[in-house]
């Protein structure tokens, strides 16, 4: 028995403990001792046997010292020195709560009588000492010292993203945990020990410990792979709650800034586009340009032109700036109509203009019936009825003029009749003539005419015009 003229004073300062063997525990880290967060000690008031004053300071392990003389405070009662307490202990039981009167026990048996009070046991197995019921579940920590009592510990367990306290239940049993937790025994550096554990196994979404001597409100963090918020347990009732954290979530877009208290990365999607391709700083070329088609796949960047809009300047920048004039005239079958033109030379005269750009892109939503990719480009069709008649020439005189373009070469006139098809290919001046004299179609005949690129792809807002008589 013990009595209260000697007493084992146990010292609350954690004493770290090393990480544990490879294989060794079921799944939990313990953190190192250090000097940080507040210290717990255990102070005897009065003389020892020789005379002097005896101080139990904030080390490891119980110590027996000589209680002096006897107070009257009771078990959980404020205190500065052992003269306070009618047991003789006046203990710094967590953090820097205060000291209170404690009271020695082997198990919970020996704090019965004692409301919302458990049996703590001493960091060398010496026996343990009553102590209010802990604030320190599932607190955030960095070493055993900063979870107050004198053999809880810092660890990381399973389905935890932080470190965090783990009370010690050894003597106290499932009196030592808040009600929803369980006191469970694992092998943490190599030896059987009992914490409370949170429902689940984590302290993520679990409520903390008793607030009722200690109500500060105790810091707390919420994280997964979308990045990291922080918040608080405050005191509800009692206990502390669940952590107030939000949870986090990546950003949509580059433009969203993080949410309070919170630090969270992108959603891939965010760069996955145009504006943002790979990183918030990167945009694809042509971006918000108009006319174009414009991708960002796998950190990569697409460019090309939508339908018959031609970027002839070669600048992403400014979009595929040019439209094609006339639109979906560029197969035989599909040939802007010149209408029926009688054979007098006058009467059939024909002066008709058009635009012939090139380029080097890809041509999409929609792609263009008819394009020639190996030149960049879409001919141009022109059909006219000629009605001819018996007393008619029916003779063919047309002419190209080429202006705009980079090389004027490069184009092509081509007339056909059931007669003959024939073509001219303007000189470096731009101009070319097609003369065929009489009996060049038949009466009734469709003519078809054509304007054609005949190098190979390059940008070029090449325009042309086409005149003459049937």
């Amino acid at each position: 028995m013990i009595t209260p003229a000697r007493i084992v004073v146990l010292c609350l300062a954690l004493v770290g403990c090393s990480p544990a063997p490879a294989g060794d525990d079921a799944g939990v880290r313990g953190g190192g001792s250090g000097a940080t967060g507040g210290g717990s000690s255990a102070t005897g008031g009065g003389a020892n046997a020789g005379g002097g004053a005896a101080t139990g300071g904030g080390g490891g392990g119980g110590t027996t010292l000589d209680a002096g003389p006897i107070g009257t405070g009771d078990a959980g009662a404020p205190c500065t020195t052992a003269g306070d307490c009618a047991s003789g202990a006046c203990l710094a039981w967590f953090r820097d709560a205060g000291a209170v009167c404690g009271w020695p026990c082997e198990d919970q048996a020996g704090c019965a009588g004692l409301d919302r009070f458990y049996c703590s046991p001493a960091l060398d197995g010496s026996g343990g000492v009553c102590v209010p019921q802990s604030p320190a579940h599932c607190l955030p920590c960095d070493f055993d010292i900063n979870c107050g009592g004198q053999s809880d510990v810092c660890v990381l367990a399973p389905g935890d993203t932080a470190m965090s306290c783990r009370v010690d239940c050894s003597l106290a049993g499932a009196a030592a945990c808040p009600p929803e937790y369980t006191c469970t025994e694992v092998r943490f550096n190599g030896v059987p020990r009992s914490f409370c554990t949170p429902p689940a196994g984590s302290c993520g979404t679990a409520q903390g410990g008793s607030c009722e001597r200690f109500a500060e409100p105790q810091p707390c963090s919420s994280a997964n792979d979308a990045g990291l918020c922080l918040g608080a347990r405050a005191c509800v009732g009692g206990r502390f709650s669940t952590c107030g954290a939000q949870s986090p979530r990546c950003k949509a877009t580059c433009e969203q800034a993080d949410r309070p208290d919170c630090t969270e990365p992108l959603c891939p999607e965010a760069i996955a586009v145009p504006a943002h391709c790979g990183s918030c700083s990167t945009a694809c070329p042509g971006a918000g340009a108009p006319s174009t088609n414009v991708t960002c796949a796998d950190g990569g960047c697409t460019f090309s032109c939508q339908g018959e809009n031609y970027d002839v300047d070669s600048r992403p920048d400014s979009g595929c700036e040019l439209a094609d004039a006339p639109l979906g005239n560029h197969a035989v079958g599909s040939a802007t109509s010149l209408g029926s033109l009688p054979c007098g030379d006058s009467a059939s005269a024909i002066d008709r203009s058009g635009l012939l750009p090139s380029d080097t892109r890809v041509h999409a939503l929609p792609s263009i019936a008819g394009f020639a990719t190996a030149e960049g480009a879409a001919p141009d069709f022109f059909a006219v009825s000629a009605t001819g008649g018996a007393l008619c020439v029916n003779d063919v005189s047309l002419q190209l003029a080429v202006t705009g373009a980079t090389s004027p070469t490069c184009y092509r006139l081509t007339a056909s009749t059931d007669k003959g098809t024939w073509s001219c290919d303007p000189t470096a001046a731009g101009s070319c003539t097609i003369t065929q004299g009489s009996g060049s179609y038949s009466g009734g005949t469709t003519i078809s005419l054509s304007v054609t690129r005949t190098c190979p792809a390059a940008a070029s807002p090449a325009s042309y015009r086409v005149t003459g008589h049937f």
